[in-house]
């Protein structure tokens, strides 16, 4: 496989697990980026949804494409627990395979996809502010051999369209109606 085909498979692939748009990268000066290096970076919104809602959408996978604009469809074979494998099919490119590797129920999970001599991984964890409003953290790491020509790559652009896919995702924790009694 040339090295074009397989960067824009790792691109397509890489943009499906953390929000971000395959096609056009944003300009240099657009919004806000998320903190680290290009090969560990982390972003944290605070909302005034419940950490049940984040956590609602967080653990839906097939509701995923409603706050990642990238993916035509995510599913995810049986229940959200560790060790669960699932499939995502961005708007471009093949499908890509992704296994929940931890689950902190309420709290926090990671998943992570294969890529050639290396690792993407997506910790997504819930917490809270010191005056109670809660807040969700995404934090995305390339690892393995070819982890630092992926962050290379891939990390400037992933930096920066991170959080616009929180900012949709807190969109849609926000506008959910709360159940009475949720937290």
């Amino acid at each position: 496989m040339s090295d074009l085909i397989v960067l824009l498979l790792l691109t397509a692939l890489c943009s499906i697990l953390v929000g971000c748009a395959a096609t056009s990268p944003p300009p240099d000066n657009a919004g806000p980026i998320a903190e680290g290096s290009n090969r560990n970076f982390t972003y944290t919104l605070a909302t005034s949804a419940s950490a049940a809602s984040v956590w609602a959408l967080w653990t839906n996978v097939a509701e995923w494409p409603a706050w990642d604009q990238e993916l035509k469809a995510a599913t995810l074979e049986g229940v959200f627990r560790e060790g669960a494998e699932g499939s995502l099919d961005p708007l471009a490119g093949p499908s890509a395979r992704f296994v929940i590797e931890d689950v902190e129920p309420g709290e926090a999970y990671t998943l992570a996809t294969r890529l050639p001599l290396g690792w993407l991984r997506v910790r997504r964890v819930l917490g809270r502010t010191d005056d109670g409003r809660v807040t969700f953290t995404h934090t995305v790491t390339f690892s393995g051999l070819g982890g630092r020509a992926l962050a290379r790559r891939l990390g400037p652009q992933f930096r920066k369209a991170l959080p616009v896919a929180m900012e949709q995702l807190r969109a849609l924790a926000e506008a959910q109606p709360e159940a009475p009694g949720r937290p």
